[in-house]
């Protein structure tokens, strides 16, 4: 028997399969053809003719309906509605499609993934684990907003984003023994997000009620003077669909160099590329200024862990957002932040503030999730 894991992304689709001690890998990214095998030999009970390459749709069929014991998937946005991890029915399933506006790069992909299991697993369980559940710790100090009663609704409020990815840090840092009281997160990616740990608990975070909010992203636009999007919707005469769009895969430091992939970004910046330079200064000049309002809710901060794709391999953008950091007392070693393994601290003994990048495993969280269900 085996767990199988679903993780759909803005950027990439992965699956788990976990059986016993052993974990298999199946990755699909935007563009290519169909998942990538990148987990070792193919199980021969349940993954008997996965190659390099199949479409969701063949993994499905291959893994075989009597072999799989427990589904979970990754949902990013569960509003109101779903606080912690619920079973998919009939019922759940109709009230999933009423949020797909809520994260349109993410809730439609996770919907249509879980419909396909519904159909496929009748009879196995599967279970929706949200990324929103995370942050229902934050108090009404750090997550409510002051619209008017006449235009707002109740939930209508900051839900926080990257939670499973948070849990898992939280996870390890307990594990290791090395959780701090005031830890900071900062999750670096497709996505990009600052999350205030209390104890473990969320207590703010960086993103509002919706993922495209907070940190200037690749391509999102981040916070904005809702004033200015007023303007646009006035003078350009522009759908929200339009706009919508716009904002999540056209802004962010694409609309300052025309292109959203930060390693690039980097490397141009690196040879002497003004406008790259400007971009990697703005992205890490936002990501600090982000830190910094985690520190006044938590009261100071103890800790700052890198995550995510660009948190973990960039030591660049770790680096230049460390250096903004120094009025706190970060101070990091240039050579071990370049170095270092994850886990690792890259700051120096005299910083006051303990420095680490750490790789995130949502797959090994929500199996977890999966045990206790």
């Amino acid at each position: 028997m085996s767990f199988l894991v679903i993780n759909p992304g803005s950027t990439s689709q992965k699956l788990t399969v976990f059986n016993g001690e052993r974990r298999f890998h199946y990755k699909y990214l935007k563009g290519e053809k169909g998942f990538l095998n990148s987990g070792g030999k193919s199980l021969k009970t349940s993954l008997q003719i996965i190659n390099d390459f199949l479409s969701q749709e063949q993994a499905l069929d291959v893994m075989g309906k009597d072999l799989i014991k427990k589904i979970a998937i990754r949902y990013v946005h569960g509003g109101e509605l779903f606080k912690k991890p619920v079973k998919a029915t009939k019922s759940n399933i109709k009230k999933l499609k009423g949020l797909d506006h809520l994260a349109p790069l993410h809730n439609p992909c996770s919907r249509k993934v879980v419909e396909s299991c519904f159909k496929k697993y009748k009879k196995t369980p599967i279970i929706m684990v949200f990324d929103t559940s995370f942050h229902k710790t934050i108090p009404d100090l750090n997550s409510r907003y002051t619209f008017p009663k006449k235009i707002s609704q109740k939930d209508i409020k900051k839900f926080g984003f990257h939670g499973i990815a948070n849990a898992s840090i939280v996870r390890q840092l307990q594990k290791a023994k090395i959780l701090k009281k005031r830890t900071v997160i900062c999750h670096l990616g497709g996505g990009c997000s600052v999350t205030a740990l209390k104890n473990g608990v969320s207590i703010d975070t960086s993103m509002g009620f919706s993922p495209l909010g907070g940190v200037t992203m690749p391509s999102r636009i981040g916070d904005v003077d809702p004033g200015a999007l007023l303007e646009i919707l006035s003078q350009k005469k522009m759908s929200i669909e339009k706009l919508q769009d716009q904002l999540y895969n056209y802004s962010g430091i694409r609309a300052l160099v025309g292109e959203s992939d930060v390693e690039r970004i980097v490397n141009k910046a690196r040879v002497g590329s003004k406008s790259h330079q400007f971009a990697l200064q703005y992205f890490c000049t936002k990501i600090a200024k982000k830190i910094t309002e985690c520190i006044v809710s938590l009261d100071g901060i103890d800790q700052l862990i890198f995550t995510g794709g660009i948190g973990q391999n960039s030591f660049e953008v770790r680096e230049e957002v460390c250096k903004k950091l120094r009025p706190f007392g970060a101070k990091m070693n240039s050579k071990k932040n370049q170095k270092v393994g994850a886990g690792k601290k890259f700051c120096t003994r005299f910083s006051r503030i303990e420095l680490r990048w750490m790789e995130v495993d949502e797959a090994m969280e929500m199996l977890e999730v999966l045990k206790m269900s």
